[in-house]
């Protein structure tokens, strides 16, 4: 998956990036994934916003702002 600024990814885009062929997550399963990820991200755990209504978003600005 290639993640740009500006691109948003859907939940159902994740789950083709994420899960095998035949497996069926649902949009909650998504969601709590992406909450685990953001708690191991600790300090830049804004690195991955919210996209009300439309899914997920790679902020790489906020990333690059916690590394130091």
């Amino acid at each position: 998956m290639k993640v740009g600024i500006l691109q948003f990814y859907g939940w159902r885009d994740v789950i083709d990036e994420a899960w095998r062929a035949g497996e069926n997550p649902t949009e909650r399963s998504v969601d709590s994934h992406v909450k685990s990820l953001r708690r191991k991200l600790e300090g830049a755990r804004d690195a991955i916003e919210t996209v009300r209504g439309l899914g997920y978003r790679y902020a790489e600005k906020n990333l690059l702002s916690h590394r130091a």
